[in-house]
């Protein structure tokens, strides 16, 4: 999961700009979706790649959602909402 992550951190923001943000977040969730589907299948292989896309989601969130969240907050919410993420 902690390389998923190092990987959807760097990559969220190029997909997120090419994409959209908010296209690209309800990408990620599909994403996130399929992943635990697939981590319920009990083999070895299927655990590590669910967790790596689980791990690749959470990154690409993390990158992306206070970018999102400040250029849709009003201006008088715009600090307090982003870093309450």
């Amino acid at each position: 999961m902690p390389i998923g992550a190092f990987i959807g951190s760097f990559t969220g923001g190029l997909l997120s700009n090419s994409m959209g943000r908010r296209k690209f977040l309800i990408f990620a969730n599909l994403i996130a979706t399929i992943a635990a589907v697939i981590n319920c299948i009990p083999t070895t292989y299927t655990f590590i790649i669910g967790r790596l896309a689980s791990g690749f989601v959470g990154g690409a969130s993390a990158s992306v959602c206070p970018i999102y969240i400040a250029e849709f907050a009003p201006l008088n919410l715009r600090g307090r909402l982003g870093a309450m993420f």
